[in-house]
């Protein structure tokens, strides 16, 4: 099924915003941050039996993420956070290359005069970094993630992008790869479109609401851009 029975499939491409997750959608930086995420667990004294499937982390905001998932208490997952950011800022840019086709994506979404934005529940400054360390952070009207590590929801964001941007639900698409991208997407009111291409399944998107799933970058393009259907999940 390509689309949920209450989607229209013209109002992803007619849609004036698209709203971006980062890591997963926008940026592919899974396999780092499960690395990064696996090796500051066991630093923090976790095995690697305790510490599983840390894909679970991917998607929830940090810290939170590690006390929802591994029971931390709120200084130890302060702790793990740090080591977290430590290591993954060893990586450079190579850790948060985007996805190829995602540029020509953006450009093409400006030239048919709509406004992409990153919303994303990482810390603001490493977003608009990692998008500026390859050249295309000036693709986006607006970078909404976290000032600090307050606790956020995707939910609270996209409701503070369409704020910033003066923007009614029905005038955005929320593109994520995982559970909480597309729930805070239908939060909101604003359309779910789900990419399988990151941390999350196609199983998980539709779970969590989303209206339309795609498993590419080019798929995802045929329907911003009303190209047709591409291929779908």
């Amino acid at each position: 099924m390509p689309f949920a029975p209450d989607a229209d499939p013209s109002a992803f491409s007619a849609a004036p915003a698209v709203f971006f997750d980062f890591d997963g959608t926008l940026a592919n930086t899974i396999d780092s941050i499960r690395a990064t995420g696996r090796r500051a667990l066991m630093d923090y004294g976790l095995t690697e039996e305790e510490v599983g499937d840390v894909n679970r982390i991917i998607g929830p905001a940090f810290p939170g993420a590690f006390s929802e998932v591994y029971g931390l208490t709120e200084e130890d997952a302060v702790w793990v956070t740090a080591r977290y950011r430590e290591l993954y800022r060893e990586q450079g840019p190579e850790a948060c290359a985007p996805y190829p086709g995602i540029v020509g994506l953006l450009d093409a979404l400006r030239a048919q005069g709509r406004t992409a934005a990153v919303v994303t529940c990482k810390l603001t400054s490493l977003a608009s970094a990692g998008a500026e360390a390859h050249g295309y952070l000036d693709r986006f009207g607006l970078v909404m993630g976290k000032a600090d590590d307050t606790p956020t929801t995707k939910a609270q964001l996209v409701a503070a992008a369409l704020a910033e941007l003066g923007l009614a639900p029905d005038q955005a698409v929320m593109v994520g790869d995982r559970k909480n991208d597309m729930e805070g997407a239908r939060a909101n009111g604003v359309l779910a479109l789900g990419v399988a291409y990151g941390a999350g399944t196609a199983d998980e998107l539709w779970g969590a609401g989303a209206q339309c799933v795609v498993d590419s970058v080019a798929a995802l393009s045929d329907v911003l851009l009303g190209r047709g259907t591409g291929k779908l999940l």
